[in-house]
């Protein structure tokens, strides 16, 4: 079971504040985060590791849903507020956070970080799409989810993360990209993570869902539009 107070550690300027029992508290370190990620300039990342540890017992800590949700729509919103020379290693400490506390969250509570999960991959591909698709952008980017949350061996990786991301994967990309611009988006760089599992994977479950999730539907959907156009 996760110990809240271990939260306490993070000394970052926000840590015990966006842990705090009071919901008041929690509200105004967050408002005051998103002003202070906007400014700062670099992070380490011990820095960043207690900036998500604390965010992540803020939203614990959370309750009713419609408090959750907005929770999760302002913390994933911080993607695009972050100096773009640190968006990178926010995302990729969020996954190493997100990993490394995940087998401690209880049944109760998975729902909501579940919300996290795909808010937080919906803004960071709002974040490709604010750098105009480029393609060094989207590699940094896949090479963060291939050797984190969507790494083909990783131990470290709990399966339901791994599950989750391929299920919401093209769907949360979708919802992004527009029609009048989905001919100019490099969807294959974009889909690199799913074809690093496709190929490297030794669990016949992730391969079958990648399969199906990610793969088939590309095939029903081209099919639809060929249908379509004729």
């Amino acid at each position: 079971m996760v110990v809240v107070g271990s939260a306490q550690d993070s000394s970052s300027p926000f840590g015990k504040k966006l842990a705090a029992n009071d919901k008041k508290t929690r509200d105004k370190a967050v408002k005051a985060l998103g002003r202070w990620i906007s400014n700062k300039k670099d992070f380490t990342h011990i820095e960043l590791m207690k900036l998500w540890k604390g965010l992540f017992y803020c939203v614990w800590m959370s309750d009713k849903p419609i408090i959750q949700q907005q929770l999760s729509e302002t913390l994933s919103s911080l993607i695009l507020r972050v100096p773009r020379e640190s968006v990178m290693a926010f995302i990729a400490t969020f996954w190493e956070t997100i990993c490394g506390e995940w087998h401690g969250i209880d049944r109760l509570r998975l729902d909501k970080f579940y919300f996290l999960l795909r808010r937080f991959l919906s803004y960071s591909f709002r974040m490709l799409k604010e750098n105009a698709w480029d393609l060094e952008t989207i590699e940094e980017f896949t090479t963060v989810m291939i050797n984190g949350p969507l790494n083909a061996s990783s131990k470290q990786v709990p399966d339901g993360i791994r599950f989750h991301l391929i299920e919401i994967y093209l769907e949360e990309l979708e919802k992004v990209v527009t029609i009048a611009e989905s001919g100019d988006v490099p969807t294959a760089h974009i889909l690199q993570p799913m074809f690093h599992l496709l190929g490297q994977t030794i669990n016949g479950k992730v391969f079958k869902k990648v399969a199906e999730e990610v793969f088939e539907e590309i095939l029903k959907k081209t099919g639809n539009l060929r249908e379509t156009a004729a």
